[in-house]
């Protein structure tokens, strides 16, 4: 006979049901031995089984859970240490990045109940508030479908020890300090939700929302592709003479102007040199060039350099899959020398699948198939 399962949730703390609801649906259609729900109302008639308490923000009184089989909730703290509101956000400002959450049974003091099974959320310094969020109700999941595989066998332990308890978060607790670095507050930054209680600042008289959403580089500059124009000459020119750029070239030296240019004139009308040009679509700002010379057996031999602002931050990747991609010849074979200091570009096209095949000296040449880099990371239109 299936067992009713109810998870009881709190419309005041709804975070989580867009994921609860497909799991229940699931559960329903793969597990004959039980009948799941989800409610948002404390029932008064209906008896179940099993009851997770979702989150709630209110406490169940103790003549309703007499109404239920076994009743349960998940806490995020290494019990009986952490008690009460919002644990995790609380132990992520404590600078905590491995934080227990526990499967306890309801009681009638607040998070007091055996703990009838637990596991670790691993944390990244890095993760915003939906990511968090996320981590979180996994774990619940994994500890729900833990018990439910078991039921009716489950073990319980007391919890030992002191108890200490978080307060509830209120509104204050969302405000960053002017006056200190964002590296010094990024937890309290990151734990904010940017919509129903968003970090904030306070100058003078006015009150300023603080949003923060991850992003990628390529995505915040909006970079784009397209071939080199004569009016391209200067910003190539800044970008080669650049006293990096040059120390990662065969020729080390300064180029003058007029040499330059005259140079430029003759190799964008060079059909055995192709030449691509990265930039911001947001403020058409040139980011760097990517230059492939042909040689006798139709290699493509690379040259590439990004203007210094927009270095270290891996667009360089993007920045050459976008002109793999460009270019219409089909499997051609790339070939990049690269000099030993230049650990950074090293690095760059190994990931891209690129392989060492000889060495002289301090340069290494590294070379790879179209076919093998794009079969890696992007889909080749090209057959």
């Amino acid at each position: 006979m299936e067992k009713k399962v109810l998870f009881l949730c709190d419309e005041q703390n709804d975070w989580f049901s867009h994921i609860l609801r497909p799991y229940v649906k699931k559960l329903n259609q793969q597990n004959n031995n039980y009948k799941a729900s989800i409610s948002f109302k404390i029932p008064k008639t209906k008896y179940f089984e099993i009851v997770f308490l979702m989150n709630l923000t209110y406490k169940v009184e103790k003549n309703f859970l007499k109404n239920f089989g076994v009743t349960l909730l998940i806490h995020e703290s290494d019990l009986p240490k952490g008690k009460g509101y919002a644990p995790i956000q609380w132990q992520l400002l404590e600078n905590k990045n491995k934080i227990k959450s526990c499967l306890i049974m309801a009681s009638d003091n607040v998070d007091s109940g055996d703990i009838v099974d637990s596991t670790i959320i691993k944390f990244k310094d890095n993760e915003l508030y939906d990511k968090i969020r996320k981590k979180q109700f996994d774990s619940h999941l994994l500890l729900i479908d833990r018990f439910l595989s078991n039921f009716p066998k489950f073990r319980k332990q007391k919890q030992k020890g002191s108890s200490t308890y978080y307060r509830k978060r209120m509104f204050g607790d969302s405000e960053l300090n002017i006056n200190r670095s964002i590296k010094n507050q990024f937890n309290l930054l990151r734990i904010a939700n940017n919509e129903k209680w968003p970090a904030f600042i306070r100058n003078k008289n006015s009150i300023y929302k603080l949003k923060i959403y991850e992003t990628n580089i390529e995505e915040l500059i909006g970079l784009e592709i397209r071939i080199a124009k004569p009016k391209d000459s200067r910003d190539i020119w800044l970008i080669r003479n650049d006293p990096l750029t040059r120390k990662m070239f065969r020729v080390h030296k300064y180029v003058k102007w007029d040499d330059h240019n005259t140079w430029y004139k003759d190799i964008i009308v060079n059909k055995k040199s192709k030449i691509f040009i990265g930039y911001s679509k947001n403020t058409d700002e040139i980011i760097g060039y990517v230059r492939f010379d042909i040689d006798k057996q139709n290699n493509f031999h690379i040259s590439v350099s990004l203007k210094s602002t927009f270095r270290g931050f891996g667009l360089s990747t993007k920045f050459l899959l976008m002109a793999f991609k460009t270019l219409r010849e089909k499997n051609v074979l790339f070939i990049a020398e690269i000099y030993d200091i230049n650990k950074a570009s090293k690095k760059i096209f190994k990931n891209l699948g690129f392989k060492k095949y000889k060495q002289s000296r301090s340069l290494n040449t590294f070379r790879a198939y179209k076919r093998e880099i794009l079969g890696k990371n992007l889909p080749l239109d090209n057959k």
